[in-house]
């Protein structure tokens, strides 16, 4: 929130509209208004918007945040935002409609010149070794009960990727920059890329874990990576179908996409 406050206290003057898309509770819709800006449309598809309108009243911002109960693809406005600010990601910016939300919006509900908050987030990638975290996942299928068998949901287990938390000692190679989403300029919600990694030291790779520098504004930034202080959105682990013994002149490669299907990004 530190980052958001201090990228939206720079932005707004005192004619600034914005748009505040998943909106919420409401939070950055009053701070804009706090910060100056003379009209805020706050955007949220759920009932959460009921608590961002009676915020605004009770913070005395109720004649300048306009609460709308939507999704900004089905929405209009009368007066073109000076700035759009989100955070529809969920643990990666891949999430749900996230992209073509954005793209959307800076097409049709941003006045030109205008601003988005954030400006990129760059996701990067390393292939980790997390042995408790893995077997915690798999083992409980591998185990026999009842002389029953259940490996098989173990292969549907490694298929599925997890949040994690990650610290620095538990990856294998240096981090590799897989994407830089530029908000003012992405159009396709297609991503793919190969990255090769080799290994730092010897080590049981688990799997790749993917996190993002999010860049709100110039020299306003946050990180999940690992090491940093912690987020709400933790890292993206995808695990290995089995781990995998390495040393340090292996070579690993990785070839992934992102794909929108429906409503969703289906990753492989």
């Amino acid at each position: 929130m530190r980052a958001y406050s201090g990228a939206l206290k720079r932005a707004i003057t005192s004619d600034s509209c914005v748009l505040d898309i998943g909106a919420g509770t409401g939070i950055l819709s009053l701070l804009a208004c706090q910060y100056g800006a003379r009209k805020v449309y706050a955007v949220e598809p759920s009932s959460a918007i009921v608590v961002a309108d009676e915020a605004a009243r009770a913070n005395g911002f109720g004649d300048r945040i306009e609460c709308i109960q939507a999704l900004s693809t089905d929405i209009t406005l009368p007066d073109k935002a000076d700035l759009i600010v989100s955070d529809l990601r969920g643990v990666l910016p891949l999430f749900k409609q996230h992209i073509p939300s954005i793209v959307d919006a800076r097409r049709r509900l941003l006045a030109p010149g205008g601003k988005l908050i954030p400006k990129r987030d760059v996701l990067w990638a390393a292939i980790v070794e997390m042995a408790q975290h893995y077997d915690s996942l798999v083992n409980p299928w591998l185990r026999e009960r009842f002389e029953l068998n259940m490996e098989r949901a173990s292969q549907i287990v490694t298929n599925v990727w997890e949040r994690a938390r990650v610290t620095p000692e538990q990856l294998l190679t240096k981090p590799h920059c897989w994407l830089t989403i530029d908000y003012l300029t992405v159009q396709s919600t297609n991503v793919a890329a190969e990255m090769t990694f080799q290994p730092t030291r010897s080590g049981t790779g688990h799997g790749f874990v993917v996190w993002f520098d999010a860049v709100l504004d110039d020299g306003i930034e946050f990180s999940n990576a690992p090491g940093q202080p912690e987020q709400i959105y933790a890292s993206g682990f995808f695990q290995w179908s089995s781990p995998v013994a390495l040393v340090p002149h292996d070579t690993g490669w990785l070839d992934s996409r992102a794909d929108p299907v429906g409503s969703y990004h289906v990753r492989t």
